[in-house]
């Protein structure tokens, strides 16, 4: 199984199919509950195969376990979408029996939603009270009114609804699962022959909110009214907008009355700390142990705003007691797990390496991490069964400690021989995972820790700083550091930097799933503005670029960013881009010159396909070569040319690539041209090897294409090309006869090959002429060509086919001694073929060539759907045409236009930062003020990328002189696994203290091989490798 996972991970749904179809039948009649989950959850990614997905939910055996009561709330919601309500209920009914209090929860509301009267009323005239209701939640600014709560509605169902009102057709989304072979499949399971559902029917049914909810077995439902909404545990892996929308109270009893719904609602919260109220979407789940007559393990659910008094609260009504409680929480995670071994061991220690806690004490402010559980002591009688190992002043100076370290700076911690030394874990506080393993990343960035851990940012520490967090957050990321440097802890809690990062950023606020590149980009802006230097910025005026270089230019973007930003985050972190729109219109050229902190790259999705060309080579003796090749749509003319650079040794600048169609030149394949627009372009490949291509001819050369030519045998034939063009490259001062001779070079043999056929008395000179060396160099080819001429032999003339002297189609006789001084770099020129040649023309075909078929590993990783970085680099550097509505003002049209735009690294950084854009959100909807996705889809290519990267090919500022050599070391990987929303962040990062390549994941870490490299990378970090070396612990 753990194979078939990995499968599904990396998105390869067929290979997974097909080992689950042989799981599945080597499990029958009665499978495992975890091979229908999976199987559940390739198939659930569409909406076309309902019944292969019904006929294998109903697979599932009875237990009581929370996955067996998934996959029938599963089975129950197809029925839902379907339309089939009752068979939805029977269904249901099948969890009556389960002994769980969340489970019989979540099935009343079910109940209430199925038994719900629902009123009739046109969908017109739905719409039009829709949007009344939407102006007035509009006027009213509904989400920022503390205290109201927010509806939740899956984005499914509205997206629905909205075509249903509008008359709209269903929406194409992509079908990740649309290709699958499940042939086998059904056949195991008696169905027919595959289908694919169309969906034609719009009505939207009920609002089946449960599908937004996870099941957590043990949770204690609250039977409090006002507190009942808590009891409904989201999902970690939901999106705002893309799984669910949120919905003011009246919106939702509007559809509610119509459609009848599961109700799931979250409290809108503003907090004195924060500058905007927020849905606070994921309330705090608690782990707790009940000690009352016996140990009980639950979870409770609460605000995080919330006080220790209000597990209080709940466990006295769920409990219908009034007991006193009190609460306790361990010291550390390593008590925590001592304590609980004792107990699952039947020892019962009363005494606990811990603190009794306060009542006033907010929740968010116990630091909990997943793995916290509370102690919930119940008094029995008189006495207390729990006592405090911890005395009241070791209690007092571990507050007074946690009050420091949360808003002050300590000292240098001393060096404990037992120290971590960045071999330390990141527990998960709910979620957290995106946070850890960027932390960890950056953690192993010496140079900025060094410089946190050592208290050398304190003097730069900027509280005034409006753009800041007035220095909270620095001070936090310090202490944090400190604690994974120096301590002897296997792991530390970031909660105090998540503190301060929510109460500045509000979108971190909760324990949502999030993405680890979007909290970077905010941690390391906030570092950068805690601790800038400038302290008053200046008002800088736009820069407007004229006639300066774009050395010049840069370094005045440059001088208007550093007279704002000087931090040790800039000097290490911060590049430049340089980019370039062209107008369509007028061609004005706008440059600018931004920076950057991270260089986010997109992941190409070119596609190979095989192509072949005719290679003719310089030296006619050679044979030509017939190529096979697999291109890719991203590659340009310059790339198949350095290809066949490699393959034949042969420079590229020797080369001119033709499009050929019957014997005419169709298009000249410039540097520039794609190789999907050459595949879309009539005409036969050819490439053909001369002195100097096209594109590198100096200013006295000349390019002449040369046809051969037979001459019409009747007065009305017109004359006929033989053969494809052949080329050759001229001096301008050079005359007629030594035309001749470049020809006669590629020419003779031809001439050599029809010579062997002819009689002595159609060429007399037969035997002299096939017993003569072939001529050394131009000036002999000239000699043996005037003694053909002076023995009647003649073997071709030459005739202009450009206009040259004034007129086209002239004969130039070897005698001419005529110089071509043309105004362009090209000329086409005829070689008539003599008559005595008549029936030797086939000769002059192409009739033989040696075949060649490249076994090219970059066009193999291709086809695999693999790519390199050097792929993502070109893909971004990649010129693009704006598109419709993101048009640019052109002020010298005075117009918006689709103009194009390049964007490429001027300057790169000492530590480069790079972000593989591998989730794609398609096309935003919006419904009145309500805005959502259709749909978002991560991209698993594979990206191949260096240990060792040489960045000098893309940094323009080379060109200008820069001699710095930008090569680059990785030592960090930010990984994601899993799917879009959930999964899970994990790091690898090389501890320059250590040596050592460690494998960070939240609270575990190992130390690791070099072999980083995997299709799960989402951000890499490169250190120049000019950086001094690491300073710490020395």
């Amino acid at each position: 199984m753990e194979k078939i996972l990995g499968l599904v991970d990396s998105q390869k749904f067929q290979d997974a199919i097909e080992e689950l179809t042989d799981l599945l039948e080597s499990e029958l009649p009665s499978p495992k509950l975890e091979t229908i989950e999976v199987l559940n959850r390739i198939l659930s990614q569409s909406t076309k195969r309902q019944d292969l997905q019904i006929a294998i939910l109903r697979l599932a055996k009875y237990e009581n376990s929370e996955r067996y009561c998934n996959l029938i709330m599963n089975l129950a919601r197809l029925y839902i979408d379907l339309g089939q309500l009752s068979t939805a209920k029977q269904e249901l009914e099948r969890l009556r029996n389960i002994d769980n209090k969340y489970i019989k929860c979540i099935l009343q509301g079910f109940d209430r939603m199925f038994n719900q009267k629902k009123e009739d009323l046109q969908k017109e005239d739905q719409w039009e009270q829709f949007q009344l209701l939407e102006k007035e939640e509009k006027d009213l600014d509904y989400f920022s009114q503390d205290g109201l709560c927010s509806y939740l509605i899956p984005a499914d169902w509205f997206q629905k609804w909205r075509l249903y009102v509008k008359n709209e057709d269903p929406l194409v989304l992509d079908d990740p699962i649309m290709g699958l072979n499940v042939t086998k499949l059904r056949q195991l399971l008696n169905l027919n022959e595959d289908s694919i559902n169309e969906e034609t029917e719009v009505i939207p049914g009920p609002i089946d909110s449960s599908r937004l909810l996870q099941i957590k077995w043990n949770l204690l439902p609250d039977p409090t009214q006002s507190k009942q909404y808590l009891n409904y545990v989201l999902r970690n892996d939901l999106r705002e907008g893309v799984d669910f929308v949120h919905v003011s109270g009246k919106v939702f009893k509007f559809f509610q009355k119509i459609y009848g719904a599961i109700v799931v609602k979250r409290l809108i919260v503003k907090q004195e700390e924060q500058e905007r109220a927020i849905v606070d979407l994921i309330p705090r789940v608690v782990e707790i142990m009940i000690l009352e007559n016996q140990l009980e393990e639950s979870s409770l659910s609460v605000n995080g705003f919330e006080q220790v008094q209000e597990l209080t609260r709940k466990i006295r009504v769920i409990k219908g007691i009034g007991n006193e409680i009190r609460w306790w929480k361990f010291k550390d995670l390593q008590s925590q797990m001592d304590w609980m071994s004792m107990i699952q061991k039947g020892t019962f220690i009363k005494s606990i390496k811990g603190k009794e806690l306060d009542f006033k004490i907010k929740i968010d402010d116990l630091n909990l991490t997943t793995q916290d559980i509370l102690i919930c002591e119940i008094k029995q009688g008189k006495s207390w069964q729990l006592t405090a190992e911890m005395n009241a002043v070791q209690q007092k100076e571990q507050n007074v400690s946690e009050l420091y370290a949360k808003f002050g700076i300590s000292n240098v911690p001393k060096v404990l021989s037992d120290s971590r030394r960045g071999m330390t874990g990141l527990q998960n506080l709910g979620n957290t995972c995106f946070m850890n393993a960027a932390l960890q990343c950056l953690s192993n960035t010496y140079e900025f820790t060094e410089y946190m851990v050592y208290n050398h940012f304190a003097q730069h520490l900027n509280p005034n700083n409006v753009l800041g967090t007035k220095g909270f957050l620095a001070a936090s990321y310090a202490e944090l550091m400190k604690s994974m440097w120096f301590a002897n802890y296997s792991s530390v809690s970031a909660i105090d930097l998540k503190k301060v990062i929510g109460k500045f950023a509000p979108q971190f606020y909760g324990y949502g799933q999030q993405d680890s590149h979007e909290f970077l980009s905010y941690l390391l802006d906030g570092l950068h503005e805690d601790l800038n230097r400038i302290l008053n910025k200046p008002i800088v005026t736009d820069i407007e670029i004229t006639n300066e270089s774009d050395q010049q230019a840069s370094e005045k973007f440059w001088i208007n960013y550093t007279l704002r930003n000087q931090s040790k985050i800039q000097e290490l972190m911060v590049g430049q881009y340089k980019s370039t729109l062209v107008c369509p219109i007028c061609s004005r050229i706008s440059k600018t010159f931004d920076p950057f902190m991270s260089l986010s790259l997109p992941i190409p999705s070119f596609q190979s396909f095989p192509s072949s060309l005719y290679f003719i080579h310089d030296d006619s003796e050679n044979i030509p070569a017939k190529i096979s090749l697999q291109l890719s749509t991203d590659m340009t003319g310059l790339d198949i040319l350095k290809q066949l650079e490699n393959l034949l040794n042969v420079s590229h600048k020797r080369m001119n690539m033709l499009l050929i169609k019957e014997h005419q030149i169709q298009e000249r394949v410039t540097y520039d041209k794609g190789a999907k627009w050459i595949n879309e372009h009539n005409g036969i490949l050819f490439v053909q090897e001369v002195e100097s291509n096209i594109q590198n001819l100096i200013q006295n050369q000349i390019n002449i294409d040369f046809y051969y030519v037979a001459r019409g045998t009747k007065v009305y034939e017109i004359d006929k090309i033989l053969s494809f063009p052949r080329q050759v490259v001229m001096n301008r001062n050079q005359n007629s006869q030594q035309l001749y001779g470049l020809i006669y070079q590629k020419f003779r043999i031809h001439l050599t090959l029809a010579v062997k056929e002819l009689t002595t008395k159609e060429f007399p000179l037969k035997d002299e002429f096939l017993s003569l060396p072939r001529p050394k160099n131009l000036e002999e080819s000239i000699q043996e060509f005037s003694i053909l001429i002076q023995n009647q032999l003649q073997p071709f003339i030459l005739r202009s086919k450009d206009k040259i002297f004034g007129q086209s189609n002239k004969e130039i006789q070897f005698s001419d001694n005529i110089i071509f001084d043309i105004s362009g770099s090209n000329l086409s020129i005829e070689v008539i073929i003599s008559d005595y040649l008549a029936k030797s023309f086939q000769i002059l075909k192409l009739q033989r060539c040696k075949e060649f078929t490249t076994n090219d590993t970059k066009s193999q990783q291709v086809k695999k759907g693999e790519y390199d970085l050097d792929d993502c680099l070109r893909a971004f550097t990649k010129e693009e045409i704006l598109g419709k509505g993101d048009e640019w003002y052109c002020n010298k049209c005075k117009k918006h236009v689709q103009a194009s735009k390049k964007m490429e690294i001027y300057k790169a950084p000492q530590i480069l930062i790079i972000h593989l854009k591998r989730f794609k959100t398609n096309r935003i909807s919006n419904l009145g003020n309500f805005y959502f996705s259709n749909g978002t889809s991560k991209i698993t290519s594979m990206v191949q990328f260096p240990l060792e990267l040489n960045l000098n090919n893309f940094v323009l500022s080379k060109q200008a002189g820069d001699n710095q050599n930008y090569i680059y070391d990785l030592y960090g990987v930010d990984n994601h696994y899993g799917g879009l929303g959930g999964g899970h962040y994990t790091a690898y990062a090389y501890n320059s203290v250590l040596n050592k390549w460690i494998d960070y994941n939240d609270s575990n870490t190992r130390t690791t091989s070099n072999n980083v490299v995997s299709e799960a990378a989402y951000l890499l970090f490169y250190r120049r490798r000019d950086s001094q070396k690491c300073q710490m612990f020395k």
